[in-house]
């Protein structure tokens, strides 16, 4: 059997094959020299392939029979089945889709409020919950709450509004959506979210169609004027992140994390800048403005 593996390996040039291809990888130094080999040996064979056919023009019926298979089989089966089902199952699944994609004429709506730590999203917010009768919600009262329980998650809600970082957005949507039910309302002034993009993804895997983005409100105000805001508020507040180390770290978490999403709402036309640097009158002027304009276009739907 060995005598008659080697009289093979000999006739059809195995031994020189194999070692003018280790040969090739030796000289290219190669990184992967299994992959380098597995290359040499394509090339071996598709030269033996070109000279295979170019000698078997002349010379019987075998070279002849598999070129003539091959494009006589594939382009009958592969176009004859595909265009079929495509047409049929595409078209039909999209349509299926997309009206789950608007929330219900009687779905709760919702308005993101943003802006810096200390830009008045709060007092603008009893503002317009006092003039229309909205629900407000505060991302970050409710976390607060959650801390101030003295639960688990608490602690950990705890250890990152220290830190002035972002609270995992299951968290806050958690809290945001119950605190929705529990209310019973149809309008809804969600203060201090979505803080960044993954809270706003986030939002939008978990709410769908549930509920109704109507627009977004963003205070505009310099950080100097925020810092003597937050500063001032710290006196009497009581709050842990009222001093000025944490003041910076959210001033850098809301340029880093929380400015892109402004952009991104206000590239879909559903964002209004407010410079929240005015007084309390001059900027509530044009909040009511903005809640006007949004009931006009929402009695219209």
């Amino acid at each position: 059997m060995a005598a008659a593996i080697e009289a093979y390996l000999e006739k059809h040039g195995v031994n020189e094959m194999v070692q003018k291809a280790l040969n090739a990888v030796v000289k290219q130094r190669a990184a992967n020299p299994a992959a380098a080999l597995a290359a040499e040996f394509t090339k071996m064979a598709k030269a033996a392939k070109q000279e295979e056919g170019a000698s078997g023009d002349t010379s019987g019926d075998t070279s002849g029979d598999k070129p003539a298979d091959k494009p006589a089989d594939k382009p009958a089966d592969k176009p004859a089945d595909k265009p079929a089902d495509k047409p049929a199952d595409k078209p039909a699944d999209k349509p299926a889709d997309k009206p789950a994609d608007k929330p219900a004429a009687d779905a709760p709506v919702v308005f993101f409020v943003l802006g810096g730590p200390g830009a008045g999203k709060g007092t603008q917010c009893k503002k317009i919950v006092e003039e229309f009768g909205y629900s407000h919600l505060s991302a970050g009262d409710l976390l607060r709450a959650e801390r101030e329980a003295g639960t688990d998650q608490g602690s950990m809600i705890e250890e990152y509004i220290k830190s002035g970082k972002i609270v995992p957005v299951e968290v806050t949507i958690k809290l945001l959506l119950s605190a929705i039910e529990k209310d019973g309302g149809k309008r809804f002034l969600i203060d201090g979210f979505p803080r960044n993009t993954n809270n706003m993804s986030g939002w939008q895997l978990t709410v769908g169609t549930k509920l109704a983005l109507a627009g977004v409100l963003c205070y505009e105000v310099s950080e100097d004027e925020l810092e003597a805001r937050l500063l001032k508020r710290g006196e009497t507040s009581g709050r842990a992140d009222d001093n000025i180390e944490t003041i910076k770290k959210r001033f850098n978490t809301f340029k880093m994390e929380t400015l892109p999403v402004v952009e991104y709402y206000a590239h879909q036309g559903l964002c209004t800048k407010i410079d929240g640097s005015k007084s309390v009158d001059e900027v509530w002027a044009a909040t009511k403005d903005f809640i006007d304009s949004k009931e006009a276009e929402l009695k219209q739907k």
